[in-house]
């Protein structure tokens, strides 16, 4: 079995889902996440779902430049929506924005919907 370079594959990744449409932070997000999944042995989650994605996005089933839109909202959950953007896009937003943190109340689940495979 070959053995590749994570960053070299990662750069890959990257110019593959630009060349079909995906936006350069999409593409980087992605590709690393997939590439990541490979080395701590989530195979089935890793660069070997390369051709599905593309093929989803020459498919419009993946949304490029989706941002997440909080659906509702209260002290123990959140829902939010990703728009059919990437899974591993949105996740990273809704993380970043606090929409999927811990609140003083509680809030310990949130809930995304309608995005496309979230993977490690």
């Amino acid at each position: 079995m070959p053995v590749f370079q994570a960053d070299p594959l990662k750069q890959i990744g990257q110019r593959v889902f630009q060349a079909a449409g995906a936006t350069t932070d999409e593409a980087r997000i992605v590709s690393e996440a997939l590439v990541n999944a490979n080395l701590i042995g989530h195979d089935s989650h890793g660069v070997m779902r390369i051709p599905e994605y593309v093929r989803w996005m020459e498919q419009n089933l993946i949304t490029i430049g989706a941002h997440i839109r909080v659906v509702r909202e209260a002290e123990s959950f959140a829902i939010v929506d990703g728009g059919w953007g990437f899974g591993q896009v949105i996740g990273r937003e809704a993380a970043a924005q606090g929409e999927c943190e811990s609140r003083p109340l509680g809030r310990d689940r949130c809930w995304m919907r309608i995005l496309v495979a979230v993977r490690r």
